[in-house]
């Protein structure tokens, strides 16, 4: 075999072990990432019976956990959607109803398109408060400086059952919470 034909063959092998090597790196990147956030997700904490405090540390960590699965997509790491990624991840926490799985990524995504339109990623205080669980304040929009709070969509009186679901959640400013 003549010299350059030697090269080609090196860089060819070398080129497909590199391959294999960055895709199997991501998708170890991709499972870890699916199992952390599963494994903070707390099914207790969907209770009716849980407290308010509970619900909105484990509720804004999953919706911090997407914020970083959405940057994690963005750098062409993963072909997986977003509601791929909730799906596994709620699967992996003990949620087995497609319907349910849906209405909670849903709510998940719709908050989470909220908290950058309020320019809360953009202010590392703010990601370390949702990572721990407390509720952050507006960086943008309209009501830049309110801390946003939770909602819930159909009123606890009506379905105390569903008061806690994160599909019955949803994130605004407190200037609307009162009114």
């Amino acid at each position: 075999m003549e010299i350059p034909n030697k090269i080609l063959l090196v860089a060819i092998v070398g080129g497909a072990f590199g391959y294999y090597y960055y895709k199997n790196q991501t998708t170890v990147a991709y499972r870890k990432q699916v199992e952390t956030v599963a494994s903070a997700y707390d099914r207790a904490a969907t209770s009716s019976m849980a407290p308010d405090s509970a619900m909105t540390a484990n509720y804004l960590k999953i919706i911090a956990a997407l914020h970083d699965f959405r940057e994690f997509r963005s750098l062409g790491n993963t072909e997986n959607t977003e509601r791929d990624f909730l799906g596994e991840v709620l699967a992996k926490a003990g949620i087995t109803s497609d319907a349910e799985i849906y209405v909670i990524s849903a709510s998940v995504i719709e908050n989470l398109d909220l908290c950058m339109k309020a320019g809360i990623f953009e202010d590392s205080e703010q990601v370390r408060k949702m990572n721990e669980g407390i509720l952050p304040i507006a960086q943008a929009g309209p009501y830049k400086g309110e801390q946003l709070v939770f909602s819930r969509r159909v009123c606890p009186q009506f379905a105390r059952a569903a008061a806690n679901h994160p599909g019955n959640l949803r994130l605004i400013p407190e200037s609307a919470a009162v009114m």
